[in-house]
């Protein structure tokens, strides 16, 4: 016959305790995931924004150390002037451009045949299926202009969709607007808390940790800013310069400010004053065009290889190929907000294993 053994049945029973807790610890993180599902965005949004802004927010609760709640809210107040309600702006003129385009190309195609030159019909691999895809343009052009109607219609249009949707956009920029007042107002203890939470998951190693992902996000997201700014600013100038050649012209306004958000995604501003200098030159602008693209080739996209690379070398080294990476498969998985998470994710994970390879050697 078995003689119990107290210390197995205690280790059994300690171990059986503890998967439970754990259990018990997965489904409210489950639940918790499913509850505030609709809100995780909008905290991102926040948290990115607060980030990016915190210095200055530091600066003032300085200047009025006993009123959490007014800095707070002033805080909130410059973050929706400065940064919330242009980006609305930006939307609403990027809206109203793209209709005078689309109006613009219908117009054109409907009035006059699109110009091909003889050199660019006679390129080795792509000139013969430009020069066909362009005659046949020219010889059935309201099949074109109808597409482009039907797009614009759908895409662009102010109807029942749009509404919809810029009523869901104006409720998340609320929720973020308010969840940002309380990271501004609570910011110093959700820092603790996320310290202490680090501690006790790693041990020591997590002030290391913590300040090296701390590092690395902030080159990250000015890296990516500013490198923006930079590109549409030089790609202004470019476009100043044409328009003195070239009329009518689409908006420079609106070429600058396509600009910088194609500018967030690495190798993607080739893809505007390259579709610029292509209508150009189909409209017979060819000094224009080619100085266009020569600006743009050894100006524009220049600059990703020589701002982006001191801002963030300035915090942490990180290569471009992880912010390549990281930027598209944030967008793949996030949409838009992955501009900003999917480089921030790996920089993080590339940050944490540097410290943990400087501490095993």
């Amino acid at each position: 016959m078995r003689q119990p053994n107290p210390s197995k049945d205690l280790m059994a029973d300690h171990t059986l305790h503890r998967l439970l807790q754990l259990a018990l610890l997965v489904g409210l993180i489950v639940l918790s995931v499913l509850t505030l599902n609709m809100f995780i965005f909008p905290m991102l949004w926040a948290a990115i924004l607060v980030y990016i802004t915190w210095p200055l927010h530091m600066r003032l609760a300085a200047r009025l150390p006993a009123r959490p709640n007014l800095t707070a809210a002033i805080s909130t107040f410059v973050l929706v002037l400065g940064i919330v309600t242009p980006i609305v702006a930006l939307l609403l003129i990027v809206q109203d451009q793209a209709l005078l385009v689309m109006r613009h190309a219908q117009a054109v195609l409907a009035g006059s045949d699109i110009y091909l030159p003889e050199f660019v019909r006679k390129l080795p691999l792509v000139g013969a299926t430009l020069a066909k895809s362009v005659d046949m343009i020219n010889a059935h052009p309201e099949i074109i202009s109808q597409t482009i109607h039907k797009w614009a219609q759908v895409n662009l249009a102010y109807g029942r969709k749009f509404i919809g949707y810029t009523a869901y956009v104006v409720g998340m920029a609320i929720i973020t607007i308010l969840i940002a007042f309380f990271v501004y107002r609570d910011g110093r203890f959700l820092l603790g808390q996320v310290k202490k939470s680090l501690q006790l998951a790693l041990g020591h190693t997590a002030e290391p940790y913590f300040n090296a992902a701390g590092a690395t996000v902030k080159g990250v997201v000015y890296g990516i800013l500013f490198t923006a700014l930079a590109q549409a600013l030089v790609a202004w100038v470019g476009y100043i310069v044409v328009s003195w050649w070239v009329d009518p012209m689409p908006s420079v306004l609106w070429l600058t400010l396509i600009t910088f958000l194609a500018a967030f995604v690495p190798l993607a501003t080739p893809l505007v004053w390259g579709s610029l200098s292509l209508w150009l030159l189909s409209n017979g602008y060819e000094v224009p065009a080619g100085a266009l693209f020569l600006w743009g080739v050894f100006a524009v996209s220049s600059i990703d290889n020589i701002i982006r690379p001191i801002i963030i070398s300035a915090t942490a080294k990180v290569p471009f190929l992880l912010i390549l990476f990281g930027v598209l498969g944030g967008i793949a998985a996030f949409g838009f907000i992955g501009l900003f998470v999917g480089p921030i994710v790996l920089a993080v994970c590339l940050a944490v294993w540097r410290e943990w390879l400087s501490q095993k050697s």
